[in-house]
């Protein structure tokens, strides 16, 4: 199952990295402090969103229509639970603004 909504990206913050207890492998979180907006453009509400590898290091700050799935994490503090993974990003034009009409990216 898969949906979009509209997100502005505020903020992507400095990656988190770390050894897990459990195996002893390497990690690495990458988000950004994104606002989930209303379909009239008022926020409903901010958090932070996870970036998928896919998506890592294209990420700018700008309002976006974003693409989510629902997954269930085999593993981490969500292991079996329900929750959404951001899957594509497209890039909503700033009123106003010239140049090209808005890029996508997407995750595979």
């Amino acid at each position: 199952m898969s949906f979009s909504s509209t997100i502005q990206i505020l903020k992507v913050n400095e990656v988190e990295k770390g050894v897990s207890k459990k195996t002893g492998q390497p990690w690495e979180r990458h988000t950004a402090e994104t606002m989930l907006l209303n379909d009239d453009g008022s926020i409903d509400v901010v958090g932070k969103l996870d970036i998928p590898p896919a998506l890592r290091g294209e990420v700018a700050v700008g309002t976006y229509r974003a693409g989510f799935a629902l997954t269930v994490p085999t593993f981490g503090d969500q292991q079996g639970k329900v929750t959404t993974r951001l899957t594509s990003l497209q890039l909503v034009p700033v009123r106003g603004a010239t140049g090209p009409a808005a890029s996508s990216k997407s995750a595979a």
